[in-house]
């Protein structure tokens, strides 16, 4: 407690860093009015609660000091424990209102540092509070936006959606808290959100409506991006298939039903090995320490197993698939039949090496040999045979011949 005779030097008082939290200020001073000196401390510490005190009791007096923002007008003399009463009051009043402030303060940084527009109407649609990104979603001002109604920035869909909502409220009838339209800007541009709307009740009644507005726009761009890659994948004639790093299959093509012979529901959660070779399977640890590693495998050839036991010859590629953060979290493997192509250049090969051979010897048994043993690589036979027509008797007879069993019992 500060005891000061004048009223300068309670305005002195005022004015340090300490500050005031209630002042006791008599009417009658040596150098200015009690109510001069209410009004000034109010001016320059709004926040310090002022009683005053008077000998001579008015009605004038009393309004005088209410008008003045006094917390109390006692008139003296005063009784002590009325006075201790009183500054109870006065300083309750004050750490009621500073805790308000704080309450409001904090609220309006948590509503302005919001990454989501915020948007207050009454039950008409007018706006009654716009944060800091509604000013930024929307390229108005706040004080630009306050008192005209929601419905202006709002695409027809968003419009008629929120007059719907605001009648069955009205009505008592309970609405769909969320949907989606898209905000006009001042500009003209449109940005695609998605609205949560909650109702703001008093005393058990309906009076507003709180409206949360995120973008979506990279939503719907990734929406866009993931239709048509999903397009992409569905049209595509390479076998595509999605598998997770526990080789799991997650995906499976049209054209890999096709190249592979079985249906997606037959494939999709089994292992990667349903069409593995069995003599190919040591393949696989080694491909997947190089997907942990990020790294991507092309033009891998390798051999395939189909679902009627057939081997194919298939050209590889397998892409690491990463999540948000980066990570590593399955593999995508598109496969080309080059079956046909590996056939043709065995078959270049073989005619190449059996044409080199029959300029080079006359012997009718070596070449005999060659030919059937090419037979057997170009066409991945198990058996092979060559026999000659003789002219006379109309009769074949073996050559030669390559593969297991006895040529002359086929």
């Amino acid at each position: 407690v500060d005891p000061l005779d004048r009223g300068e030097d309670a305005l002195e008082r005022i004015g340090r860093a300490r500050p005031v939290d209630l002042a006791i200020v008599d009417c009658r001073l040596p150098d200015i009015s009690g109510l001069d000196l209410l009004r000034r401390i109010k001016t320059r510490s709004p926040d310090t609660e002022v009683i005053l005190l008077t000998g001579h009791a008015s009605l004038d007096g009393a309004l005088a000091a209410m008008a003045g923002d006094a917390s109390s007008y006692l008139v003296k003399p005063v009784d002590t424990a009325q006075l201790l009463s009183t500054v109870d009051r006065a300083l309750a009043r004050k750490g009621l209102l500073r805790a308000l402030r704080d309450s409001e303060e904090r609220y309006r940084l948590i509503a302005e540092s919001m990454t989501e527009a915020l948007f207050l109407l009454d039950l008409d649609g007018a706006l009654a509070m716009v944060n800091a990104y509604g000013e930024q979603l929307t390229g108005f001002r706040s004080d630009e936006l306050v008192g005209r109604p929601v419905f202006s920035v709002l695409d027809r869909t968003g419009a008629m959606l929120v007059r719907e909502g605001l009648e069955a409220v009205r009505a008592g009838r309970k609405v769909a808290p969320q949907f989606e339209c898209q905000v006009v800007r001042r500009d003209g541009r449109r940005t695609p959100v998605e609205v949560t709307c909650t109702s703001i009740v008093r005393s058990g009644e309906v009076v507003g409506r709180l409206a949360v507005a995120r973008d979506i726009s990279e939503r719907r761009q990734a929406q866009a991006v993931q239709a048509l890659l999903s397009s992409i994948v569905e049209s595509s004639e390479d076998a595509i298939v999605g598998r997770t790093l526990e080789d799991r299959i997650i995906s499976w093509n049209p054209a890999a039903e096709r190249l592979y012979g079985y249906r997606a529901e037959e494939a999709i959660g089994r292992s990667i090995s349903l069409i593995v070779p069995p003599e190919r399977r040591d393949e696989l640890p080694g491909i997947l320490v190089r997907l942990h590693h990020g790294q991507r495998i092309s033009n891998f050839e390798t051999a395939c197993l189909t679902k009627g036991g057939r081997r194919i010859d298939v050209s590889l590629t397998i892409s690491p698939i990463r999540d948000a953060a980066g990570r590593v979290t399955g593999a995508s493997t598109t496969a080309r039949d080059i079956t046909g192509r590996l056939r043709a250049e065995r078959t270049a090969r073989a005619l190449s090496q059996v044409g080199h051979e029959l300029l080079g010897t006359l012997d009718l048994d070596q070449i005999a040999t060659r030919i059937v043993r090419a037979v057997l690589d170009v066409f991945r036979a198990q058996r092979a045979v060559l026999y000659e027509l003789e002219t006379e008797s109309r009769t074949l007879v073996c050559v030669a011949a390559a593969g297991p069993a006895d040529a002359a019992k086929w």
